[in-house]
C-alpha cells in the first residue's frame, strides 16, 4: 500500500473531510488507475459509516471501480469490508490472529439486518 493511501486514513472527527476530498478525486488519480466518485456514492458510504460502531478507517480502491475499503484494528482481529458503492454489496473478511482463521461474509448493505451484522461481527472482535 503506498504512503499516499496510509496518510489518507480517516478518523471520526474527520469523516466529512475524508468523503470530501474522496469526492475531489479525479480519474486515474492513482499512477493513472482509480475511477472518480460520484456525490451519490459517497452520500450513501457516508450513511453507512453513521451506522457502524466502531467506525472504519476509509481507504479509495483505485483497483476496483467505484469501490471503498473499510478498515478496523482490534487487538487480536482485523477486519475489511470493501464496499462495492454500485451495487451496495460488501465483502466483510476478520482475520483472527490468534487461531490464524479468516471469516468471510458477502451482505447487502441496504438491509439494516446486514449492518447490523456487520456491527455484531466488529463488537465479537474488538
Amino acid at each position: 500500500m503506498s504512503n499516499q493511501i496510509q496518510d489518507n486514513m480517516i478518523s471520526v472527527s474527520s469523516l466529512g473531510d475524508r468523503l470530501r476530498e474522496l469526492l475531489a478525486l479525479e480519474p486515474g488519480w492513482y499512477n493513472g488507475e482509480g475511477d472518480s466518485y460520484s456525490e451519490e456514492s459517497l452520500v450513501f458510504a457516508q450513511s453507512l459509516v453513521d451506522r457502524l460502531e466502531p467506525k472504519p478507517r476509509i481507504y479509495p480502491n483505485p483497483e476496483k471501480t467505484n469501490c471503498l475499503s473499510f478498515e478496523w484494528s482490534f487487538p487480536n482481529h482485523e477486519a475489511g469490508l470493501d464496499l462495492d458503492l454500485d451495487s451496495r454489496l460488501g465483502s466483510l473478511i476478520v482475520a483472527d490472529f490468534r487461531t490464524r482463521d479468516f471469516r468471510s461474509f458477502d451482505l447487502s448493505l441496504t438491509n439494516p439486518e446486514d449492518i447490523d451484522r456487520v456491527n455484531d461481527i466488529l463488537r465479537s472482535s474488538s
